[in-house]
């Protein structure tokens, strides 16, 4: 298991907080987890209770730089795992510890760490310092690393929900950059052919050509990518384009996540016809069908009240980008009983999860980003 990819802390930090037997056995006997407090960026596994110990040690660590709802969700997540395998007492002891130091009430657009030294930048007391963060956001995102990008885009996109301000033109590349969109299978295909042509064009990243064209072959195969690999594919992309200058070509509106989330939530409210992703069970339903045909207090009794609110939004309303992130759980597979029993008939599949190729990975961890002296699949945050 990817200690640090799971549970955002080493495992020296996290022996720190727990134990170093515990996170020894966590990390040479756990398979791949299913099952996460944190499902949007699969962190904080629950498969286990050796797993649910690990991520309510690492979640008081990293809590206070989580926006709240996340922060709320996640340690409901966590409680509720626990109680399912009887270890709530002490997990509730451990999350009731010493709490993580808060970051204070003010939202910041980025909370940079380096060393012992935190930077807080671009505050966000009020609607209007929202609305200059955003604006700033959209005239030098071009200029950010990847990892400041998404954060910066999510942090000003949940000060937005908190004031109740619209972003007009901004909310889109925002939206984007915090991924909270979707793409086809020709999108990842076209970054991909993108960076052979300037791989073949740049000294000495020739190395480039034959994994990426395995990559580009890899996904034709499969017929696309689900949301952690397009999460990683951007990543990978955005290294490679600075560790080779490529940066260069971007001009604020061709970044990776333009075009690999690129349709967005208020593109989806465009469509007549609003579709809910289940990839639990691995197939699409129509809004309309779900909306008409199984009764409100039907669904809310199947999947809970708790999960209820989690897929509307602040209206009440059932919200397809919400319900395809619920659905990705557990709850899906309740929910696909429930909609083939009240003739709600999938209209699509959607793709399994996708998976780097062994031999692309080993050949992207020979390129080096020279500046870091770090390979650069070794720098993304995927097994």
């Amino acid at each position: 298991m990817n200690i640090k990819r799971f549970f955002g802390l080493s495992e020296q930090q996290l022996a720190r907080l727990t134990s170093a037997k515990l996170v020894k056995s966590a990390s040479v006997n756990a398979a791949e987890p299913n099952y996460y407090a944190d499902s949007v960026n699969k962190r904080f596994p629950l498969d286990t209770p050796q797993m649910i110990l690990l991520s309510a040690a690492a979640f008081t660590k990293l809590a206070a730089d989580m926006p709240e709802h996340r922060r709320k969700s996640v340690e409901q997540n966590i409680l509720k795992a626990a109680n399912a395998f009887a270890i709530d007492d002490e997990v509730k002891r451990m999350l009731e510890g010493p709490p993580a130091e808060p970051t204070s009430d003010v939202k910041y657009g980025l909370i940079v760490k380096k060393g012992n030294t935190v930077r807080k930048l671009y505050p966000m007391r009020s609607a209007a310092e929202v609305k200059r963060a955003a604006e700033y956001f959209v005239a030098h995102r071009h200029e950010l690393p990847w990892h400041l990008r998404h954060q910066m885009a999510y942090n000003i996109l949940d000060a937005a929900a908190h004031f109740e301000t619209s972003l007009h033109d901004a909310e889109g590349p925002i939206t984007k950059s915090a991924c909270d969109g979707i793409s086809s299978k020709d999108d990842a295909l076209k970054q991909i052919r993108q960076r052979i042509t300037w791989a073949k064009r740049t000294p000495n990243a020739d190395i480039l050509v034959e994994p990426l064209t395995k990559l580009a072959q890899a996904i034709e195969q499969h017929g696309g990518m689900d949301f952690s690999s397009r999460f990683s594919l951007v990543e990978l992309l955005d290294r490679m384009d600075r560790a080779y200058k490529w940066n260069r070509y971007y001009d604020g509106n061709n970044m990776p996540e333009d075009a690999l989330f690129g349709f967005t939530r208020n593109d989806l409210r465009l469509v007549k016809q609003a579709f809910v992703e289940n990839a639990r069970a691995g197939v699409i339903y129509g809004l309309d069908d779900i909306t008409s045909k199984i009764p409100r207090d039907v669904l809310e009794a199947a999947v809970g009240t708790s999960t209820m609110a989690r897929m509307t939004d602040d209206n009440g309303h059932l919200d397809p980008v919400r319900m395809s992130k619920v659905l990705a759980g557990p709850v899906g597979d309740t929910f696909h009983k429930l909609a083939a029993a009240h003739g709600v008939v999938p209209c699509g599949r959607i793709q399994s999860e996708f998976k780097f190729p062994d031999e692309v990975k080993r050949q992207l961890a020979a390129a080096h980003d020279r500046r870091k002296r770090a390979s650069l699949w070794g720098m993304v945050n995927v097994n």
